[in-house]
């Protein structure tokens, strides 16, 4: 009697002990999830993004005087259609990569952007060296009243990672040209937009990747990425050069079929062609995979800063140059963050000028 009972005590012992090693096991796979999900909670959350700026912008940026049709020209999309899948076939008909862009990606890869070797880099084209300088010298980058006149002072003023971002805008000033004279004014702005929101977006990324390690308690939560925040920068000017090609061959497109200009079709063309032409822009250039997939994409149902960082630099983008040419208020601009549910002091960081208006470093 005495041993079956301790028989039945040393049994319920050992079931005991297996169902608390399956608990065990089982807590264990659970871990990683919750820790996952306690990371994510620590992330600054992304803003819902609506571009309620781009009718406006292209109502200031569009030709004057060639009219303006009330309704989306259907003819005008299908023969783009026709232009984009040419786009496809022959890469030659894409803009040109500048010859340094290589050199500068890989001073950033490598992380050894250092103030010399990338001085190296403009001192190799005098007509560049003239270049930076006159656009270290923009209210955009440009943080002193004292005149830019060498580079040793621009690496100073700008810091490496700030030098980075200049010769990357200097080198694709040129692609930014008009190809017709009536079209002067509008690529101009297209330049301002493009060089504004690429601007944004690099300083978004640093503001959000700087957030994301101070909460996670990382030893570097002083030091954001450089290398995210350049390619906020890169990826965005390049989504920008999608929209300038848009914009050309749209407008060529509708003195050929003698039509007017409507805005219907700008929004419909940039929403459904300024990814796809960016890809093929990229790949054509031969540009890592790895910056590829992190272009923004309006199909993306998950965005990442990077993502959010390019699409919001566009925004405010647009809303820079409308305040600057147009007639925007900076009231609107902040009813609009305030829809996006960004912080107030994040919009000040974006938009600021005076000292604070200076690239990354």
């Amino acid at each position: 009697m005495l041993l079956s009972a301790l028989g039945f005590s040393f049994a319920a012992l050992v079931l005991a002990g297996i169902g608390w090693f399956l608990a065990g096991r089982k807590s264990a796979r659970v871990r990683p999830d919750a820790t996952a999900k306690s990371t994510a909670a620590q992330s600054p959350p992304l803003p819902e993004l609506v571009d309620s700026f781009e009718n406006a912008f292209y109502q200031l940026v569009l030709p004057r005087g060639r009219g303006t049709g009330e309704t989306r020209s259907d003819s005008v999309i299908h023969a783009f259609r026709d232009q984009h899948e040419k786009l496809a076939e022959d890469p030659t008909l894409l803009p040109r990569q500048p010859l340094i862009l290589p050199k500068l990606l890989r001073l950033v890869k490598h992380e050894s952007g250092n103030a010399q070797a990338l001085k190296a880099i403009i001192l190799e084209d005098p007509g560049l060296t003239a270049d930076v300088l006159k656009m270290a010298n923009s209210p955009l980058y440009r943080n002193t009243r004292e005149s830019v006149n060498d580079l040793d002072y621009a690496i100073i003023m700008l810091g490496i990672d700030g030098l980075k971002s200049l010769i990357s805008a200097t080198i694709m000033r040129p692609i930014f040209k008009a190809s017709d004279r009536r079209d002067k004014q509008t690529t101009n702005l297209l330049w301002e937009y493009a060089l504004a929101s690429a601007f944004t977006a690099q300083r978004f990324e640093t503001k959000c990747e700087t957030k994301s390690d101070m909460k996670s308690g990382s030893k570097h939560s002083a030091k954001p990425s450089a290398s995210d925040a350049f390619s906020a920068h890169l990826l965005t000017l390049l989504s920008c050069i999608a929209e300038l090609i848009i914009v050309q061959t749209t407008l060529r497109l509708f003195d050929e079929h003698q039509e007017p200009i409507d805005l219907e079709t700008f929004a419909y063309l940039n929403q459904h062609f300024r990814y796809p032409i960016s890809q093929q822009l990229m790949k054509t250039w031969c540009l890592d995979e790895d910056l590829i997939n992190q272009l923004s994409d309006p199909k993306q149902l998950q965005p990442t800063s990077m993502t959010t960082a390019q699409d919001l630099g566009r925004i405010f983008g647009r809303a820079r140059v409308l305040r600057e040419h147009g007639d925007l208020a900076l009231e609107e601009i902040e009813s609009t963050a305030k829809e996006m549910q960004l912080e107030s002091k994040l919009v000040d960081f974006l938009l600021a000028g005076g000292d604070d208006q200076r690239a990354v470093g």
